[in-house]
């Protein structure tokens, strides 16, 4: 496809946009990401997440579960131990340069969940992974609205199998679950 107004060769797969500060480069900025990563906790998705990180035609979100399209689950929701780990000062992370890898976060803010994706260079693809998107109501529909040609991952785990690292996890994470692996199967 070619551009109208400048003659330049735009990718019709890609969600870009012009970086005014590089016009006389001819380089171009990605600003949607264009796959996403959903998938059961325990699941094998960290690395994924990993892999694909290393791949040269590849950017991955900084922040691993950024979680933006979970529309219905907000950090108010949460326990204090795990807001403590997943809620934090936004604008203070996005000052610092180069972003720094987080695991996990709740961003509300479109204008903050883009710029988690400031620091792409000539990536063709552009993904993040959150397992929040799995069980949450509303993120299927909102990535559809943000992108709907983005490509989906699912990753998923036999469920029998994937419970007990997964409560072993949230011992490791937080006071809230102190109970026997029987007693918080009993309690999900």
């Amino acid at each position: 496809m070619i551009g109208a107004e400048r003659g330049e060769m735009i990718d019709p797969m890609l969600k870009v946009q012009r970086d005014e500060n590089h016009l006389s480069e001819g380089l171009y900025k990605m600003v949607n990401p264009n796959f996403f990563i959903v998938g059961a906790v325990k699941a094998g998705t960290t690395l994924l997440y990993h892999y694909l990180s290393q791949h040269s035609n590849i950017y991955m979100c900084p922040i691993k579960e950024p979680h933006h399209f979970c529309t219905d689950i907000r950090c108010e929701d949460f326990s204090q131990d795990y807001r403590r780990q997943t809620c934090f000062d936004m604008e203070k992370y996005l000052n610092k340069s180069p972003l720094q890898m987080k695991h996990i976060a709740f961003i509300e803010s479109r204008k903050q969940y883009l710029d988690l994706f400031r620091e792409m260079k000539s990536e063709r693809m552009a993904g993040e992974v959150s397992t929040g998107y799995l069980f949450s109501h509303n993120a299927a529909k909102e990535i559809h609205k943000f992108n709907p040609n983005a490509k989906i991952i699912m990753v998923l785990r036999e469920s029998v199998e994937r419970a007990f690292p997964h409560w072993v996890m949230d011992l490791r994470g937080t006071d809230v679950y102190r109970k026997s692996f029987l007693d918080a199967i009993e309690v999900d």
